[in-house]
């Protein structure tokens, strides 16, 4: 059974459904404007500057960067998978500070690091991730405290 629906009543239905259209349209044009009275300012990041070249024959294949919690001016860093198992922190100008030897763990195919705090502790995450050919079974995040004091050569050992 088919129903027919007057043409004026079709036409007053697509004439409202127009203005609605209209109208919520420029609710989200001026509603776009507004913002949060407490709301934070934007970013407003430096020129980005040249810093260094991170030592070649240490960071050959850097793969990961983080920013201490401990100083504004040191970096965590890691080389790519099958390096050996080592963080690095460097400084501003991309000079290596102190090496890590993380105790009992591989460099399977390290491909990042980050930093976070807990509980008044500060924590490295590298992230043992890479997969580039889509046969591991295992992807792991190794955490390890972050070292309170630089020491040229040391070993850490993970949680």
């Amino acid at each position: 059974m088919c129903h027919s629906i007057p043409m004026h009543l079709l036409s007053a239905l697509f004439k409202t459904r127009r203005l609605l259209i209209c109208l919520a349209t420029i609710q989200l044009v001026f509603l776009s404007g507004c913002r949060v009275a407490n709301e934070a300012s934007p970013i407003q990041w430096s020129k980005a500057q040249f810093a260094g070249i991170p030592e070649a024959s240490q960071l050959n294949e850097l793969s990961g960067l983080s920013r201490s919690n401990m100083s504004n001016n040191l970096f965590w860093a890691l080389n790519d998978g099958g390096n050996p198992a080592v963080v690095f922190a460097i400084n501003a100008k991309a000079q290596i500070k102190a090496r890590y030897q993380l105790e009992g763990i591989a460099n399977i195919d390290w491909e990042d690091i980050t930093s976070y705090q807990f509980e008044g502790k500060n924590y490295l995450v590298i992230a043992d991730t890479g997969d580039n050919t889509g046969k591991r079974s295992d992807l792991l995040l190794h955490i390890v405290e972050e070292p309170k004091q630089l020491i040229e050569s040391a070993q850490i050992k993970p949680i």
